[in-house]
């Protein structure tokens, strides 16, 4: 595939790292990160992992696909990131200050590439992905995705202190 993604928002903690690399993983697609800690180099070999040192360029990949892991505000590597991607994926928690977040990140993104898709990141009802999507309504109209809140780890931990007790 050379299809291009990038995975951004301005905030942490809303999913970026764990799509991008399910993302590349599924898709046997390379991945470049700005993020200078990242677990990516537990899951990827070196082969698949461009971990960006501050300030280094991203290099241009054409017809090749990638997948960008880029976290923070908007600069000259995300802005290129985004021009050469084809499709932009924006993760978002259902909670009020993130949905600011995802407003403001969209506004940035739509300078650049108007291919955005809104991904729903850990919903617990029915009401929080169209709460995401009237937010953001008045911005366009944008393919809206979304990923259910998981238990497992909260379970698998609460049994461990269970077992620890």
């Amino acid at each position: 595939m050379d299809k291009k993604f990038i995975v951004w928002t301005i905030k942490g903690g809303d999913g970026k790292t764990s799509i991008s690399a399910e993302i590349a993983m599924r898709l046997n697609l390379p991945i470049i990160t700005n993020e200078p800690y990242t677990t990516l180099d537990l899951i990827f070999n070196e082969d698949k992992l461009l971990q960006l040192k501050k300030n280094e360029v991203i290099p241009f990949y054409k017809n090749q696909g990638i997948v960008f892991d880029f976290g923070g505000y908007i600069d000259s590597r995300v802005i290129e990131a985004l021009k050469q991607s084809d499709y932009v994926l924006v993760p978002t928690i259902p909670e009020i200050s993130d949905i600011q977040v995802l407003i403001n990140s969209i506004l940035e993104i739509q300078k650049y590439n108007k291919n955005i898709i809104v991904i729903v990141n850990k919903t617990e009802n029915d009401t929080d992905v169209e709460i995401v999507k009237k937010a953001i309504g008045q911005l366009g109209s944008f393919p809206v995705f979304e990923i259910k809140k998981s238990l497992s780890v909260t379970n698998r931990n609460a049994f461990i202190l269970q077992e620890i007790k």
